[in-house]
């Protein structure tokens, strides 16, 4: 019984290390209907009316181009649980983007981190056809022990940025 326990516990740590936190939709193809945030609740009957004309299904109908938008988006990828590091020392972090099939542009990382943390490299470029990048994160020896956000910036080269948390829990060295 406590083996089949531990190999069920080791099972589930495996899973929830290669689980990744996803971003909403960035780059030229994003827009406000595809990504997750709610939509803002309607004014009801009680709005104000306007001098503008109302919506006719002309206003509303599709681009003649028949991508759809989300073709031309990418999301980030960052760990979804903390990552350990002692004080002063260096672990790599995996970070990666998905593409749409569209999608081809490079995507600039940038690391909003607090003090005490280097990221290196500091700005790596995923170039089209790169999905995947290694940065090492290092703690300085007098980092405050505990969990620390630092914020991953992904830009691409036209189109909405996207932005997501990645938590490092910093450990007394060994």
């Amino acid at each position: 019984m406590r083996v089949l326990f531990g190999l069920a516990l080791a099972t589930s740590a495996i899973l929830l290390a290669s689980c990744a936190q996803e971003s909403i939709p960035g780059g030229p193809g994003a827009t406000a209907t595809n990504d997750t945030v709610e939509p803002a609740p309607s004014a009801g009957p009680t709005a104000p009316a306007t001098d503008q004309p109302a919506a006719t299904p002309a206003d509303n109908a599709a681009p003649a181009d028949t991508t759809d938008s989300t073709d031309n988006t990418f999301t980030l990828k960052v760990p979804s649980t903390s990552t350990g590091i002692a004080r002063g020392s260096a672990e790599d972090v995996s970070l990666s983007i998905d593409r749409g099939s569209a999608f081809d542009q490079a995507v600039t990382l940038k690391f909003e981190a607090p003090p005490g943390f280097k990221m290196n490299p500091d700005n790596p470029k995923l170039e089209a056809g790169t999905n995947k990048v290694t940065v090492g994160v290092e703690v300085a020896e007098d980092a405050p022990l505990g969990e620390h956000q630092i914020r991953v910036i992904a830009t691409p080269e036209s189109g909405r940025a996207v932005q997501l948390p990645m938590v490092i829990e910093v450990e007394e060295k060994s």
